[in-house]
Order: structure tokens, then sequence, then C-alpha cells
């Protein structure tokens, strides 16, 4: 699967990802900030871009959302 690179993502912009626990996410520069459900409960969490600890990255950008 395509993806965008680390390298090429902006601050403060929001994407489409493939990620564990979300499926839109912000990116602040380190991590990607996203909205996760777990047990009926809503809060905010973080994951890293895939290109930082492949394979155990958990997020692959996919295109920026508008």
């Amino acid at each position: 699967m395509s993806y965008i690179r680390k390298d090429e993502l902006v601050v403060g912009e929001r994407y489409k990802v493939e990620a564990r626990n979300f499926s839109e996410a912000t990116w602040n520069g380190e991590v990607f900030e996203g909205l996760r459900t777990k047990f009926g409960h809503t809060f905010e969490s973080t994951e890293i871009h895939y290109d930082d600890h492949a394979p155990w990255g958990t997020v692959k950008p996919l295109e920026v959302t508008y």
C-alpha cells in the first residue's frame, strides 16, 4: 500500500490514515493525534508514523482530509 512519507507531512494537517486506533488524525510534527473509542468511551490518543519504527509504527497516512 502506498502512503505519505513522514518527510512529506504538514504540521497541523488532518489526514485519512490506516492506523490501529483511528481512521483520521492530525500530524503534530512528532506523532499523529486522533480520537480513539474503547469500551464505549472516546478519548484522545497518539500513534507513531510507520517510517519511525517500521514495522512497529502504526500509522500510514493515505491522503489529506479537507
